[in-house]
């Protein structure tokens, strides 16, 4: 549903010395890093959908209708759909940005409103950005090619849009266990699999910023963290029978057994083959006695000298 437009932005950005690159794209959005070297003309433009753009290096002025506003990586811009617009390089400074782009109908249900551009957050252009949203910026920024966790960059797109903003959303309510218990049933029946946000939405019935938000809130962790944490406890299961480290990561749906060791670790504090190697320790058998060893307990029991 993004595609055409993205070509047609990268042949613009080839030409102009602009680059902008997808993360991730699914049916909730579009992930996108874009960078604009201060030795390249400045963009400008119109936008025909509404987006929320992460500066994260660099700063540069924004300029639409009347009014101007000065980005760095303590704010966060809104974009209106139909809007046109223009950059301004400041003392032939580059930036770069994180720039997310929501389907419609997501956006309004976290804006609580039909027409996000009457939302404060879209109204004032520019808001200050949480340390907290800095850090999921570049932690989607790190996502980058990790296609075997979509599930992860969906609710951080949706995390990022909910901390932007701001307590106005509409997807505060009580959460329903029900709902809740379904998205775990669709998880443990998929412990190894891919997943995305919208799959397990679809499954329960429920939109996916109301399902990421409701799980959250129930079970403490959001749903990728939860999906882990399955994935990981199989492997606890596994692993003293295992034979092939990089075998059973791709069985349990890791991209490598590099990504498995690290998620193991950062989950037990101890690698998968440390973990092995010591459960393979406490299930090796207690050798029986030998003859010689019996002679000799029953030498000691005599009081007569061991034999050496």
């Amino acid at each position: 549903m993004f595609e055409p437009s993205l070509a047609a932005v990268a042949i613009k950005c080839s030409a102009t010395g602009l680059r902008r690159r997808i993360l991730h794209s699914s049916v909730l959005g579009r992930i996108e890093d874009f960078s604009a070297p201060g030795n390249c003309p400045a963009p400008h433009g119109h936008s025909a959908e509404y987006q929320l753009v992460l500066p994260y290096a660099g700063a540069f002025e924004w300029h639409v209708a009347a009014t101007t506003v000065l980005l760095d990586s303590t704010k966060v811009l809104f974009v209106g759909a139909g809007e046109d617009y223009a950059d301004a390089h400041i003392a032939n400074c580059g930036h770069d940005s994180i720039i997310l782009t929501p389907r419609l109908s997501l956006l309004q249900e976290l804006c609580g409103h039909a027409v996000p551009s009457r939302h404060p957050a879209f109204q004032g252009v520019a808001k200050p950005a949480l340390p907290r949203m800095n850090m999921r910026t570049h932690r989607l920024r790190q996502l980058e090619g990790v296609i075997d966790d979509p599930l992860a960059c969906d609710e951080l797109m949706i995390a990022l849009l909910g901390e932007a903003l701001g307590p106005t959303q509409a997807v505060v309510r009580d959460s329903p266990l029900r709902v809740v218990d379904l998205a775990k049933q669709f998880l443990h029946a998929r412990v190894a699999q891919p997943v995305s946000l919208d799959q397990i939405a679809q499954a329960v019935q429920v939109s996916g910023a109301y399902l990421t938000d409701a799980f959250t809130r129930t079970e403490g962790i959001p749903l990728c963290r939860y999906h882990m944490r399955l994935r990981l406890n199989r492997a606890l299961v596994d692993l003293p029978r295992c034979e092939d480290l990089t075998r059973l990561a791709l069985d349990l749906g890791f991209s490598s057994h590099s990504h498995f060791s690290t998620a193991f670790k950062s989950l037990f504090g101890v690698s998968p083959s440390a973990y092995r190697a010591g459960s393979s320790k406490a299930a090796r058998p207690t050798q029986p006695p030998t003859r010689a060893h019996r002679r000799t307990h029953r030498g000691l029991a005599r009081g007569a000298a061991p034999l050496t």
